[in-house]
């Protein structure tokens, strides 16, 4: 498998993620505002933590 290859598919993951994440956040400070719960960014900060935690995992094997 040649690099140019993994490369396109590494930079589209990479957006991707990035924009889950800013949607995700953005939701939570959203939600927390309007409603006066910080319950509600702890939980969007942790959707977007665990992905992070998982592609870390997975990089080191």
């Amino acid at each position: 498998m040649s690099n140019t290859r993994v490369r396109p598919s590494l930079k589209t993951l990479t957006l991707i993620a990035v924009a889950y994440s800013a949607v995700i956040i953005a939701l939570g400070v959203w939600v927390s505002v309007s409603t006066g719960e910080w319950l509600a960014l702890v939980c969007a900060l942790g959707l977007v933590v665990v992905p992070l935690g998982v592609v870390g995992r997975r990089k080191a094997l």
